[in-house]
């Protein structure tokens, strides 16, 4: 069964699922984690559960869009939905895209456009502190963890 995460999902493929909805051009976040993925950022592949580029960054990312529907109780197999190639979401990607660095600079979402994104605080200090306490910890198990400490704290 496909693990459901409640009650909040900020899981990548359900904001995934809500950007397929319009285009790249409007989830400028999208590009940006691409862009990521191309020059094999630590901290964006410490977020997916198995890296599926263990060696090197991939050379290329491209975006396509399918269209999923659920398969019929009775189908062979072990498949909950089935897809269809619809369209390309967007074009095969390299990191010395020039219009991917001109793309994420005109959405300020590169490092040198917010300088204080590497400035050591002390809220980033404890959120590098909690993401690395939680490191092994699966969702769900984090959430019931935190919901038994708020039931503890109430008592």
């Amino acid at each position: 069964r496909p693990p459901v995460v409640a009650p909040h999902q900020p899981r990548l493929d359900w904001q995934m699922w809500f950007a397929a909805l319009g285009s790249y051009q409007h989830n400028p976040w999208l590009i940006s984690l691409v862009e990521r993925l191309l020059v094999g950022e630590k901290s964006i592949l410490d977020l997916i559960d198995h890296s599926p580029f263990p060696s090197s960054p991939p050379k290329y990312i491209r975006g396509k869009l399918y269209h999923y529907s659920f398969t019929k109780p009775d189908a062979a197999g072990d498949a909950w939905w089935k897809r269809e190639e619809v369209s390309e979401y967007f074009p095969p990607l390299t990191k010395e895209e020039k219009s991917v660095h001109a793309f994420l600079s005109h959405h300020h979402l590169l490092d040198r456009d917010y300088p204080h994104r590497s400035e050591p605080g002390f809220l980033r200090s404890v959120l590098l502190f909690l993401r690395q306490l939680c490191a092994g910890v699966s969702a769900p198990a984090l959430i019931v963890m935190v919901l038994a400490a708020l039931v503890a704290m109430r008592l």
